[in-house]
């Protein structure tokens, strides 16, 4: 496992993510300290965006916000699925196993250290939007959507809690995008389908008459974490979201093992 997370720290693809970790964060607060908070409608409620320059846990939270749904779903299905379908492509897969490297061990390597890989870069992001957000606007109580406050402290433990589900949220799509690295030798085509998968589901959310079935799709409770950020918190949403992601993640690396087992590996 420390081999394997090293030759991933090391690959390029690896640091560009994790740069832009802290990009992003920097871009925003410099937006946010050059232009202001944008205006309010008047009579309207609050959003993140409004609220983001209150404090740093304000502006961590709304990068958080911006990134998890899409961003920080790409950049797991992109260590999950990359890692395997490169090896393949590189044409090293086959003297792995032949070391011998058993594939069940292989394949829960691979996906352990997308897991180890994604936190990381979470953690970055929070933590970059954190420092940026102490400088740019301090550390203050945290305003919520509906009008609430909630002490810093309160407030920095429920983020930790929302970048913890946010990180298993995004685990049936790492496991998606291994299963699809067992079939094929293309990072892109592995990491494509992972996030079409995503993508396709967070347009089907957006359809009412679909029902109740919307809450089957992978990403309805992508969003489930915002609501630690009322008083009291609403756990509803985030247990359902939480037992739906272990399901499909179980589900995809059931399927990947099958499909990796059966393989023959001729690259």
């Amino acid at each position: 496992m420390r081999d394997e997370l090293r030759r991933q720290l090391t690959r390029r693809r690896t640091r560009v993510v994790l740069l832009a970790m802290v990009v992003i964060p920097l871009a925003l607060a410099a937006i946010y300290a050059v232009r202001g908070t944008p205006e309010l409608a008047p009579g309207a409620s609050p959003q993140l965006v409004h609220l983001a320059a209150g404090s740093a846990l304000a502006f961590g939270i709304f990068v958080l916000y911006l990134c998890a749904p899409l961003l920080l779903l790409a950049v797991a299905a992109t260590f999950a699925g990359d890692a395997l379908a490169a090896e393949a492509g590189w044409g090293s897969l086959r003297y792995l196993l032949a070391a011998p490297v058993p594939r069940r061990r292989l394949l829960a390597r691979k996906l352990l250290a997308a897991v180890v890989l994604t936190a990381a870069a979470l953690l970055v992001l929070v933590g970059t939007s954190l420092l940026a957000g102490l400088v740019a606007f301090g550390w203050h109580a945290l305003d919520t959507p509906v009008g609430g406050e909630l002490a810093a402290s309160v407030g920095a433990e429920r983020l930790a809690i929302a970048c913890a589900y946010v990180l298993v949220s995004v685990m049936p799509f790492m496991a998606i995008a291994l299963l699809c690295a067992t079939a094929t030798d293309a990072p892109l085509a592995a990491v494509g389908a992972a996030v079409g998968v995503a993508v396709v589901s967070q347009i089907l959310d957006e359809v009412p008459t679909l029902g109740v079935v919307r809450s089957l799709l992978p990403t309805h409770y992508a969003y489930a974490w915002t609501d630690l950020f009322v008083d009291p918190p609403l756990p509803d949403q985030l247990a359902a979201g939480t037992l739906q992601a272990a399901c499909y993640a179980v589900a995809a690396c059931a399927a990947a093992w099958w499909s990796f087992s059966r393989r023959d590996i001729t690259a």
